[in-house]
């Protein structure tokens, strides 16, 4: 009766550790995602400006021209 108690609770005690470092590399693998899509949004919006720029740059001279 005992050993079954304490098989029972040892069992849940492992099942919860599991859980919780399955949740915790879930939450490290989202911020790295997050992280990823970040820096990716920042190069498209540095690409972009810097496209502008150059288009903005080459009005410019055919307006003076």
């Amino acid at each position: 009766m005992y050993l079954s108690v304490f098989i029972i609770v040892g069992l849940s005690a492992i099942a919860l550790y599991l859980f919780q470092y399955m949740n915790q590399k879930r939450k490290i693998r989202q911020e790295e995602m997050h992280e990823r899509k970040r820096q990716q949004f920042e190069e498209l919006l540095k690409l972009i400006s810097d496209n502008n720029a150059e288009t903005h740059d080459t009005t410019e001279v055919d307006k003076n021209s």
